[in-house]
């Protein structure tokens, strides 16, 4: 496996840890109220959204790479 394949399934996992971990924090915050909990709900949601972003720009840039082979 390459290191493009590997930074593929890295990235993915990265994604779905920190959508879990957005979720946890939501229930953790519809149970407590407390603003630090909805605060890192907000900042997991984030990440995810940037990495899912940055992953979609780098299987575009890689596509004729990861085809070649």
């Amino acid at each position: 496996m390459s290191l493009i394949y590997f930074h593929i399934a890295l990235i993915t996992v990265a994604v779905i840890f920190s959508l879990g971990v957005g979720l946890w924090e939501f229930g953790a915050y519809s149970d407590s109220r407390k603003w630090m909990d909805l605060a890192a709900a907000i900042v997991s949601f984030l990440f995810s959204l940037g990495a899912l972003i940055y992953l979609v720009w780098f299987v575009r840039k890689k596509k004729p790479t990861m085809l070649s082979r």
